[in-house]
């Protein structure tokens, strides 16, 4: 469904001239991007872009609204239809082809938490959670979900506790209790208590508290995660309804609720590498704080919007030493896939995005901003009430900016070759090579292909104008949305 308006911002990338005219020039790229400033997108009407003669140039369209956006595209004259249909690279080597997922298809290895469904229901922190004092070899019963966030899903596991650490009970399924080697049990003790735990708590602070002042996680290992049909590949989880009294019948599933703040991760998971393991680990501990701390301001259960959600978790596996810049290949697979075809996602509505997920691009976004605005800005983000768009929003704007500018300037910054050239980024590089996966570098399409172009919420494309040997016209006409052009200003830094 298309809205009566939305925003368009349309910003020449690398150019030597850009006016506030309904005509602009493109010329040869720079180590700049320049903004096109003001110009008037309305219904039916037409922006031209002169090409010269033996030059090319980029132009970076993007649709800073809630709605899809449409117009048409031309380049003129047409080229050769065998040239219309490359999409080279941002870059200027060439695009090295993402590596497939090992699997074979698209697999979340553990990036999908919390699970969506309730949390804790009434006033928030309103009982202490279980948490009373637990002795090795104790036994207890978790409703433990395959990760389909359903009752179907839900199966009662008797577990045993394993290990005791300052901060953590370590729990093993039955079905697994002899199956885990002593070492990797205490490689996971280790790594909470050494850099999770002390990294990501002082920062974002402690998770529910029981009697006492008892902070300890539940940690549970367990078989049956990953189950159900598909979901084969999934690590871990975090799941606010644990952090409430159960209750409720039905097809409620707050009836299922273990009252304790607890990740589970998959027995499977283990034999990934460390840096993909124990970087779930940090993962889903920063979903439990984050659901922590959005409802401690709140007052009450209050979760974050997936995509802000599941960006902060994949920069906290940075944070803790894993991730992308632990070289971790998952995580730079996802990156992969968004850079490949960037039009393709919404940053934040992933119902429209492949396979109803984008990790890779919100991990991107997320990483921008702690570079730029220090981890202070997701520290405040995380601690206030507010969520999604209008949480961020209110946190930029104490800044002096904007969540249209500062996405406009990320996609001017991860379109860069080298992004240490762009203000922004402090050391991801979009055509580096991250643990045995080469990034491809944001790909652009050809004006050529192009003909109509419809844009996702809150989503951008580079659109190519190749060198010929004749001067051209780079034009988009507007459809049956009104859009207007952003004044963006430039790309970077305030």
């Amino acid at each position: 469904m298309r809205s009566r308006w939305m925003l368009l911002a349309a910003l020449l990338v690398g150019c030597q001239e850009v006016t506030a005219t309904p005509s602009a020039v493109l010329a040869p790229p720079t180590t700049t991007p320049l903004i096109l400033n003001g110009l008037p997108f309305a219904p039916g009407s037409t922006l031209r872009f002169s090409v010269p003669a033996d030059a090319s140039g980029m132009l970076l369209v993007a649709n800073v609204s809630e709605t899809v956006g449409d117009c048409e595209v031309a380049l003129t004259p047409p080229l050769p239809a065998s040239a219309a249909t490359a999409t080279p690279s941002a870059s200027p080597t060439a695009p090295v082809s993402p590596s497939p997922s090992p699997s074979g298809g698209s697999v979340d290895v553990g990036f999908g938490g919390p699970l969506v469904g309730p949390g804790a229901r009434g006033p928030f922190m309103a009982h202490l959670l279980d948490t009373a004092p637990r002795t090795i070899g104790s036994e207890e019963t978790f409703w433990i979900n395959d990760g389909d966030a359903q009752l179907a899903g839900d199966r009662q596991r008797r577990c045993r506790l394993v290990r005791v650490s300052p901060h953590a009970y370590v729990y093993v399924d039955d079905a697994a209790a002899d199956s885990i080697p002593d070492p990797q049990l205490d490689k996971l003790v280790t790594a909470f208590e050494t850099h999770i735990q002390p990294t990501l708590a002082p920062l974002f602070g402690d998770p529910l508290q029981g009697p006492d002042g008892d902070a300890h996680v539940f940690l549970v290992l367990s078989p049956w995660l990953g189950q159900s049909d598909g979901r084969s590949g999934l690590v871990g989880y975090f799941w606010p309804r644990d952090a409430g009294p159960p209750g409720g019948s039905g097809n409620d599933l707050t009836q299922h609720a273990n009252d304790k703040p607890v990740v589970f991760l998959s027995t499977s998971a283990l034999q990934l590498p460390d840096v993909t393991w124990l970087g779930t680990l940090a993962h889903e501990y920063m979903h439990l704080l984050t659901y922590t701390d959005k409802s401690r301001a709140a007052g009450a259960p209050r979760t974050e919007d997936t995509w802000l959600n599941e960006g902060v978790s994949m920069l906290a596996m940075d944070l803790c030493g894993d991730g992308l810049q632990g070289g971790d290949r998952y995580v730079a697979d996802e990156v992969s896939g968004f850079e490949t075809a960037p039009q393709q996602y919404s940053l934040t509505d992933w119902s429209r995005d492949p396979n109803g997920c984008d990790y890779g691009e919100s991990y991107l976004f997320l990483r921008y901003l702690a570079d730029r605005f220090g981890i202070d800005l997701i520290q405040d983000v995380v601690y206030s009430p507010q969520t999604g768009i209008a949480g961020l929003q209110s946190q930029l704007a104490l800044r002096g900016t904007s969540f249209a500018q500062v996405f406009l300037d990320w996609a001017g910054a991860t379109g860069a070759a080298k992004s240490h050239a762009t203000p922004g980024y402090t050391w991801f590089d979009p055509t580096g090579a991250y643990g045995d996966e080469q990034l491809p570098g944001l790909q652009t399409q050809s004006a050529d292909a192009v003909g109509a172009l419809s844009l996702l919420p809150w989503s951008f494309v580079y659109l190519r104008a190749g060198a010929r040997p004749v001067p051209s016209q780079l034009t988009l006409t507007q459809a049956s949305t009104p859009m207007v052009v952003l004044d963006a200003g430039k790309g970077g830094e305030p």
